[in-house]
């Protein structure tokens, strides 16, 4: 037990530095609580857990204290955060959110498992592998999704239109190759939906506008997760002149990094209107509040989530990672948005649901981006 201490202690003055006389003695007190349970737990459980077991479960428990956004990743689930970065990985091929206490599918790949399956944008996902997502995070879902290419997995799901009847399916993974950016064109403008921010999103907004000419553009950031802070920040530089894009600061509100624009733009004097709503979060709140900031767009829709924060990795060992809310976003103008979001320069209450089609006369939105645009 002694020796088991000595690590825990040693542990806590390297990671942290060395504490002063009284805060050390307050730290080894605690260390030795945590080291009596977890001793007293392998002597007297009746499971008889292994020692990797317990420990893992113990970091696990103090990252989940910390905040909703801060993981303890093994390494497969840190290989899937990188796939996800590029766009690449191997699931079934739909997003998720919640939704009202369900798990909804927001999107479905074009020719993936869940798309030959049938399931739908707006399908509640009730269990996977016959397990009860009840008291699950989307993260934990995301666990249960991944898997080796060839290897099956059952989903049970119900359509909205149908909410008494539960449909089982058996998908087979495959390897999901998506790109992030879809174009539309439209009689009265360009229509650009960024499903999230990956490596190549920036590339793919910058090939459209050149194909595509000079045309009024819009946005659609609705439902926009988030993604890599890089790709937002080279998203935004298309769009406005030489100025502020973002800062990054940590706990003590000292600045980590600082993101300006390079006169690169590619639109010309019109400025593009961008779609938010509840769910447009971190790095698409950073492409909405530094346009609007910089009175370089316009905001159409409802208020965003409201995730203002960075998150980092740490390797703590070859199998094990730790992804840790480390700092704040601020926009141009100073601003914080985490838990607050951003407001619209035009509000509308009427959102479409999941399920309805984007686009369309019922898409309240998408028809006052429009009429601003005449």
């Amino acid at each position: 037990m002694k020796k088991f201490l000595f690590f825990l202690i040693l542990f806590v003055i390297i990671s942290g530095g060395f504490l002063s006389a009284n805060n050390l003695d307050a730290e080894i007190k605690l260390l030795e609580r945590f080291s009596s349970a977890y001793h007293i737990i392998q002597e007297k459980h009746i499971s008889g857990i292994p020692t990797s077991k317990l420990i893992n479960a113990s970091i696990k428990g103090m990252v989940e204290a910390l905040d909703e956004h801060s993981q303890f990743l093994s390494k497969e689930e840190f290989e899937l955060l990188e796939g996800q970065a590029v766009g690449r990985f191997v699931g079934i091929g739909v997003t998720m959110v919640e939704e009202g206490g369900n798990k909804k599918v927001s999107h479905v790949a074009p020719n993936s498992p869940a798309a030959k399956e049938e399931l739908r944008t707006g399908d509640i996902i009730v269990a996977v592998n016959g397990q009860k997502l009840i008291g699950l995070s989307l993260d934990d879902l995301k666990q249960l999704t991944i898997g080796k290419v060839g290897s099956k997995i059952q989903v049970t799901f119900k359509h909205p239109a149908a909410p008494e009847t539960e449909i089982v399916k058996t998908l087979i993974r495959e390897k999901i190759d998506e790109k992030s950016v879809r174009s539309f064109d439209k009689e009265k403008a360009l229509v650009l939906h960024i499903s999230s921010f990956q490596k190549g999103t920036p590339s793919e907004v910058k090939k459209i506008l050149q194909n595509k000419g000079k045309r009024r553009v819009i946005i659609d950031l609705r439902d926009n997760p988030g993604g890599l802070l890089i790709s937002a920040v080279e998203t935004v530089d298309l769009f406005v002149d030489a100025g502020k894009i973002v800062e990054v600061k940590d706990k003590f509100g000292r600045l980590v990094e600082k993101y300006v624009s390079t006169e690169q733009r590619l639109v010309d004097d019109q400025k593009p209107i961008l779609l938010i709503n509840h769910r447009t979060a971190s790095a698409a709140e950073i492409l909405a509040g530094t346009l609007k900031d910089r009175s370089a767009g316009i905001l159409v829709g409802s208020k965003s989530y409201g995730k203002g924060t960075v998150q980092a990795l740490y390797p703590i060992s070859n199998e094990y990672f730790l992804k840790l809310t480390s700092a704040l976003y601020y926009t141009p103008s100073g601003v914080s948005f985490d838990g607050i979001g951003i407001e619209p320069d035009v509000a509308v209450i009427e959102e479409i649901d999941l399920e309805t089609p984007r686009y369309t006369e019922q898409d309240k939105a998408y028809q006052k981006a429009l009429s601003l645009l005449e």
